[in-house]
């Protein structure tokens, strides 16, 4: 079932040069992460994470949470477990009475979920200020860690003006370079929430390719009150 959806996915003179499972996961009886290769370079990783809805209007983080929690579940210990109640995670982690949630909340809520079961991660928060630069690591962390990587970035409404940079988190799952472009997958929890359906969010679609530039409009740059040293911030797990 996954080798016809990364088929649907990437562009078929691509495909024949080969995908890589580099996690098989024996309960699932599949590979749930890949990397391709091409001409002895890894040009992709992508890692098959289930796109959750969010069920408000400011679960986003909590959401995105969820998503992480459940396949580093699969990956370590090759159980599912589900973590779709985000409202849920959203009430153990919230501490600042507010709706969202921050950085600093997220990474705390994330290490005290997966400690309940034995298994010891953390989240770093990083930045770079090229998004280019960045998806270098961004593919070479999916293939070395086979971890999504958490984007600290802002909503886009229907008119294309954009949200405030960091209040809303998305989830990489999915970086490619071909022919010195940038391609990426990402799960929006604004896609397919029934609690955002009338709103004026533009959420990316889950299984659509969208380019660098179309990522640097969901990814604004943040982390500082000076605009100068702003960056694209992300989280990523060690």
């Amino acid at each position: 079932m996954l080798r016809i959806f990364l088929v649907l996915l990437i562009p078929f003179h691509l495909f024949s040069d080969g995908w890589e499972g580099i996690h098989y996961s024996k309960h699932f009886k599949r590979n749930i992460a890949y990397k391709y290769v091409l001409n002895g370079k890894d040009i992709a990783g992508h890692l098959f994470v289930d796109p959750l809805p969010q069920p408000n209007t400011y679960t986003c983080g909590s959401t995105n949470m969820a998503m992480h929690l459940g396949y580093i579940h699969w990956i370590e210990l090759d159980k599912f477990r589900d973590f779709s109640d985000s409202f849920f995670l959203y009430e153990q982690v919230n501490t600042n009475g507010f709706d969202g949630l921050s950085t600093d909340e997220v990474k705390k809520g994330f290490e005290t979920q997966l400690r309940k079961y034995h298994l010891k991660y953390n989240l770093k928060e990083k930045g770079e200020s090229s998004i280019s630069y960045t998806t270098e690591k961004i593919i070479k962390a999916l293939i070395d860690t086979k971890r999504p990587i958490l984007i600290y970035g802002n909503s886009v409404n229907k008119n294309g003006e954009l949200g405030t940079p960091g209040y809303h988190y998305l989830t990489l799952k999915t970086a490619m370079k071909w022919k010195e472009k940038y391609y990426f997958l990402i799960n929006d929890t604004v896609y397919n929430s029934e609690a955002c359906r009338d709103s004026v969010l533009k959420p990316l679609p889950s299984n659509t390719w969208i380019t660098e530039e179309e990522l640097e409009n969901y990814w604004q740059k943040t982390g500082s009150m000076i605009p100068y040293f702003r960056k694209h911030m992300y989280l990523r797990t060690w």
